[in-house]
């Protein structure tokens, strides 16, 4: 049996530790998804990343749904218990009030985009999500709040009027390997692949060539017929 040069076994551990970098890199963690359910009907939707690798971005969405009356009930959940007001007749404030959701996300940090709060208008019978993205400036793990208003404005002039409907709590883990990004270990996996195969290129030549001529010996369809 022929042995392997220092060169092809300097290859093959190049290609194996590649190849563990770019699953690390390339690995999808876990997301996060909490539902608020009232009358067996999803109203409420918010999904986040459980971890992130340092130098990555990723989402944090909040859904808000309208039944098909356009109603809302106010449920506030802090710190794990719920208070659920009376149901909020959409269609009949839309005569009278310009009605706005706002989604505001409290997680000191984090590079946050768009930007922390986020206003939109809404419609009847329509949904509205509202998206960040977030990255981490340094490992650890980020704790914060995802709140969600809604503002009711009066047409006619005077003072909005600001109703809680969810103040939902998050955690986030930043995480590197050995000090390197998602980014840093994803470029090094796809160098150390490729100068790994240069160097053993004789070998898994070698190699994919003796299983090949195993795939023939055992297909039935390469033996003769009797």
């Amino acid at each position: 049996m022929k042995r392997l040069s220092l060169r092809v076994w300097i290859g093959w551990v190049l290609i194996l530790i590649s190849l563990l970098l770019l699953m690390w890199g390339l690995y999808p963690f876990e997301q996060k998804r909490r539902e608020m359910r009232i009358s067996q009907q999803r109203l409420l939707i918010l999904e986040w990343p459980s971890t992130i690798r340092f130098g990555d971005s990723d989402l944090i969405i909040l859904t808000l749904e309208l039944d098909p009356q356009g109603n809302l009930t106010p449920t506030a959940i802090i710190q794990g218990h719920q208070i659920q007001g009376e149901k909020i007749a959409i269609p009949n404030l839309y005569e009278t009030h310009y009605i706005f959701a706002e989604g505001r996300l409290e997680l000191s940090g984090l590079v946050i985009k768009p930007s922390a709060e986020i206003r939109e208008a809404l419609q009847p019978a329509q949904s509205v999500k509202f998206a960040w993205s977030v990255l981490p400036q340094q490992v650890g793990t980020y704790r914060g709040l995802v709140w969600l208003h809604l503002i009711f404005k009066p047409k006619q002039g005077g003072t909005e009027e600001r109703r809680a409907l969810s103040a939902q709590r998050i955690d986030i883990r930043a995480v590197n390997l050995l000090g390197l990004s998602g980014a840093a270990a994803r470029w090094m996996g796809v160098i150390g692949t490729i100068l790994g195969s240069w160097l053993s290129f004789d070998s898994i030549t070698n190699l994919f060539g003796k299983l090949w001529e195993i795939r023939q010996k055992k297909d039935p369809s390469v033996e003769s017929n009797p």
